[in-house]
């Protein structure tokens, strides 16, 4: 059978299984997996898969994730936004648009406690 209808078939199998309520992340796992072993056979899948696994979540950037769940935890449980926002809203809740102008103070408060920058 050639690739563009081991495709097409993929794409009936991945609607189904979606139609189904399989969640899409495993849908689309199942059926790139079972359309790469097809094509190039079940080795091909042990060595690659792995591999590209690896590759795509050892990058820096996923090292960032865990800290900035870490800070939302602790700035829930300390009530740092809520604080923030009561204090800025306080401030500058009188002026015109102040609810707006409260928002930017509290974010602004937030990502300094939290050390979230934008890059420069």
């Amino acid at each position: 059978m050639n690739e563009p209808y081991v495709g097409i078939i993929g794409i009936v199998i991945f609607l189904g299984l979606i139609a189904i309520r399989v969640p899409v992340a495993f849908a689309m796992a199942l059926v790139g997996t079972a359309g790469l072993a097809y094509i190039n056979g079940f080795k091909t899948v042990f060595s690659y898969i792995p591999l590209q696994m690896y590759s795509h979540t050892s990058s820096f950037s996923f090292a960032a994730l865990p800290l900035f769940i870490l800070m939302g935890s602790l700035g829930f449980y300390a009530d740092i936004a809520k604080d923030s926002y009561d204090a800025a809203l306080a401030w500058f809740g009188k002026v015109p648009g102040g609810l707006a102008i409260g928002t930017v103070y509290a974010c602004a408060i937030f990502g300094a406690c939290s050390i979230s920058t934008p890059p420069a």
